[in-house]
């Protein structure tokens, strides 16, 4: 699934499923690689998010947490739209 949003200026909505989730305020759902859930875990509603291309096929985005200046691996697995 491709992500469609804009690239930058958004906030967490929620972080769920001890950091594998992380919802942002547009409606996009994400899946954090298992590996970077101890990032996500600590991420708070209100954070300011980038989301950039990754290179990795599985997980081809980067959500890069302003706030705590730090990023996890993540795929789209849902937005508002559809």
């Amino acid at each position: 699934m491709q992500y469609s949003g804009n690239s930058r200026g958004h906030i967490v909505a929620e972080v769920t499923g001890a950091g594998r989730f992380v919802t942002l305020e547009d409606g996009s759902h994400w899946e954090v690689y298992e590996g970077f859930m101890s990032r996500s875990l600590r991420w708070q509603a209100g954070d300011l998010i980038t989301v950039k291309p990754a290179s990795d096929d599985e997980f081809p985005y980067l959500l890069v947490n302003i706030n705590f200046n730090d990023s996890v691996e993540s795929r789209l697995i849902g937005s508002a739209a559809g």
